[in-house]
């Protein structure tokens, strides 16, 4: 919590702990972007898995964003191969992701990544739901096996088939 506010983040709600699942905190970066923080609890030592299998910040800067987030969290962060975005990693393994923001009307936020199983049905249900498709699959994403969605609050997370490469 200190290295955020000392970098320029703000907290927005202090570390608490929540029965079931941990201590958990909110803040924003220094350009706006919102999110939550969790120290688990470990089940029998380990921590449980979800399908939630990614987080991708879209934001302004995507360089200054990946470094502050790489100095505050003692990360690492690389372009990837395609040069598209920064990856954050810690040692070896892959964190999340930071890229340009794709969209002219949306803030800097994160958006996660769900797999799901039943991907087709999902997209169906969404427009009827209130919610829109804002990428379709395509053969540029993941061969057609991801799409990103708004919910009718505008909040956005991408659905990947589950099973698909990750």
């Amino acid at each position: 919590m200190e290295r955020i506010k000392t970098h320029g983040g703000e907290i927005l709600r202090e570390p608490e702990f929540v029965a079931g699942r941990g201590t958990l905190a909110f803040f924003a970066d220094p350009n706006g972007a919102i999110l939550g923080i969790v120290e688990p609890l470990l089940h029998n030592g380990e921590i449980e898995s979800t399908d939630w299998i990614w987080h991708e910040l879209i934001t302004n800067d995507a360089e200054a964003a990946a470094t502050w987030f790489a100095e505050v969290f003692e990360l690492k962060a690389e372009k990837s191969a395609d040069g598209k975005r920064f990856i954050l990693r810690k040692n070896d393994f892959q964190i999340a992701s930071v890229s340009e923001n794709p969209f002219e009307d949306t803030r800097n936020q994160w958006v996660p990544v769900l797999a799901v199983v039943n991907f087709d049905g999902i997209l169906e249900k969404v427009e009827e739901l209130g919610g829109q498709i804002i990428l379709p699959p395509s053969e540029e994403m993941n061969k057609g096996q991801l799409a990103m969605i708004l919910d009718p609050n505008q909040a956005p997370i991408v659905i990947q088939k589950k099973g698909a490469a990750q």
